[in-house]
């Protein structure tokens, strides 16, 4: 598939360790966290749900920001990684709406990450100014995303690896 032509090109390694976490009868982990998505690129959904339902998440895609934003309205989420330029409704403008929304509910706010290939300077402070929490850069960097996990679900790091002993390399490039 897809996702395993990927990391045979990426990194074998990372490929092994996608499959060490489906030895327990092809099963995954139930999930232990609800986080939602945003990302218009296909390739970017595939794998950023394939990780993240390895580290123990039950994962939510939405095309574009309106999408992000009507499944907000819709059901709680415990994280959202929000890609900065999508179409119909971009990320910020759809974190902005999230937290209009969020007030006018009298709801938590949700942690929202920016996902983003945007490496700017200037695009973290947009992110902030837009009611997102933290940023998160692609290639997503399988360290990277554990630190952000982290931090905002409140677990310990060690919790957060693959099943079986994987996921322990530093830096690896996921996509």
């Amino acid at each position: 598939n897809l996702l395993k032509c990927l990391l045979k090109v990426t990194d074998s390694e990372t490929e092994k360790e996608f499959q060490n976490t489906r030895t327990n009868q092809g099963r995954l982990p139930p999930p232990r966290w609800c986080v939602l998505l945003a990302d218009d690129n296909l390739i970017n959904q595939e794998v950023g749900k394939e990780v993240l339902s390895q580290l123990g998440c039950r994962v939510h895609l939405a095309n574009n920001g309106l999408e992000a934003f009507k499944a907000i309205q819709q059901q709680p989420f415990d994280l959202v990684f929000m890609d900065c330029n999508m179409p119909e409704l971009d990320g910020f403008e759809a974190s902005r709406q999230i937290r209009e929304y969020e007030q006018q509910q009298h709801l938590s706010p949700v942690p929202i990450i920016a996902f983003t290939a945007d490496v700017m300077p200037t695009t973290r402070e947009r992110c902030l100014a837009a009611g997102m929490d933290d940023y998160l850069s692609k290639p997503l960097i399988f360290d990277d995303l554990k630190k952000k996990l982290t931090t905002w679900l409140g677990v310990p790091n060690s919790s957060l690896s693959f099943p079986q002993g994987g996921g322990q390399s530093k830096n690896r490039n996921l996509a």
